[in-house]
């Protein structure tokens, strides 16, 4: 029974597959006929019903490519050439598949098919292709501008793709990089009333910068082109704020439940009671106890506050301004404890190891800051990263 059931699915799925290239057949879809049918033949070359829906799709897609070659030819647009090569490729690759089951014989008939020498004329298609490429690059790259210049490029890389050695293309495609390409200098400024040194102020900007770099955006953080950039994004730290050295006192009382001995239970008689091994029973006895805590905070709180500011070398404006701030905060708690110090909490015995130190110099308040505001920079540079790639 179970062999009956599993032969009637194979019957199923036969008849619907032959039903589906049919109708592929019938609705056009010559290709997709062609691919199924030689797939079906390679599995089994006697299987008369695929031999004929090759026979007759074959022939159908190759005319219709044919017919649009034909069309695209006598139109005469040079930009055709890339769809006239990418179909004259179409046609070798379908009849190198289709040639993988033929000839193939129908009872007493044989289906096969000319064998067509496509070469040439993808030869053809290929330098039409290139040098028509290669002429629209020349053509934009006299426009001069950095937008032409990347198409340009575009135009070249195809040039290249249908022939790696055509011309010069490799030369033109340098230079349409470079024209085409808008450089960015990342350069901090510091306007705030402290000296900062120079390794401080150049360590905000030293980042890994191939995760902003783009195809036509490239950022420097030192000037290696002279001077010759198109965008120069000024890391502007315009104020240092620090609060004077501030010391808080605070006082408090802390307390808690201590065990302090026991005592035996007995019955109402004032008899001793014992527990179930025989030992007097005993309760434990709980006091209170306190403590005055005295908690100084020494605080201190530096913040830098900058913008950056993205300046258009050619046209001399400021096109795009980011606000930037970052802040250090020094801290330092101690106390000491007055009582009974068995009343102390954790954090308090924490504190009472802590001594007073001296408060930090504000210079290096502003130094510990520049860490956080580098990781600021960093973070405002990667969101804008697409105004440039957008604008420029």
């Amino acid at each position: 029974m179970k062999k009956v059931f599993y032969f009637l699915i194979v019957l199923v799925l036969v008849f619907t597959s032959c039903k589906s290239t049919e109708k592929l057949l019938r609705t056009g879809q010559y290709d997709e006929a062609v691919n199924i049918a030689v797939k079906k033949l390679q599995r089994n070359p006697n299987n008369e019903k695929q031999a004929k829906i090759l026979g007759i799709a074959y022939p159908r897609a190759v005319e219709r490519d044919m017919e649009r070659i034909k069309f695209l030819k006598q139109e005469g647009q040079p930009g055709n050439w890339d769809e006239i090569y990418n179909l004259y490729i179409k046609l070798k690759k379908r009849q190198d598949l289709v040639e993988t089951v033929t000839p193939v014989s129908i009872g007493n008939h044989t289906v096969k098919f000319d064998h067509v020498d496509y070469d040439p004329s993808i030869i053809e298609a290929k330098n039409r292709a290139a040098q028509y490429h290669y002429a629209m690059g020349k053509r934009l790259m006299k426009e001069g501008n950095r937008y032409a210049c990347r198409k340009a490029y575009e135009e070249f890389r195809k040039a290249k793709f249908y022939n790696p050695a055509y011309l010069d293309v490799d030369n033109l495609m340098a230079q349409c990089l470079e024209k085409g390409t808008t450089y960015v200098l990342l350069k901090p400024v510091n306007r705030t009333i402290y000296r900062l040194p120079d390794d401080y102020l150049q360590n905000l900007v030293n980042f890994p910068l191939d995760k902003l770099n783009s195809q036509w955006i490239i950022y420097h953080n030192r000037d290696a082109r002279n001077g010759d950039y198109s965008i120069i994004v000024y890391v502007v730290l315009k104020a240092a704020n620090i609060t004077a050295d501030k010391e808080v006192e605070k006082n408090y009382t802390e307390s808690r439940k201590i065990k302090t001995g026991y005592y035996i239970k007995r019955d109402a008689n004032g008899n001793v009671m014992l527990d179930s091994n025989g030992h007097p029973i005993k309760i434990p006895k709980y006091s209170t106890v306190s403590c005055r805590v005295r908690e100084f905070q020494q605080i201190k709180v530096a913040t830098i506050i900058g913008e950056l500011q993205y300046y258009d070398t050619h046209t001399g404006q400021i096109v795009n301004s980011v606000p930037i701030s970052a802040e250090h905060r020094f801290f330092n708690a101690y106390a000491s404890v007055g009582g009974d110090e068995r009343a102390c909490s954790d954090r308090t015995r924490d504190l009472m190891d802590n001594k007073p130190v001296p408060f930090p110099h504000n210079l290096d308040m502003i130094l510990a800051a520049g860490e956080t505001l580098k990781d600021v920079i960093w973070q405002a540079l990667v969101d804008n990263k697409y105004f440039l790639v957008r604008k420029y």
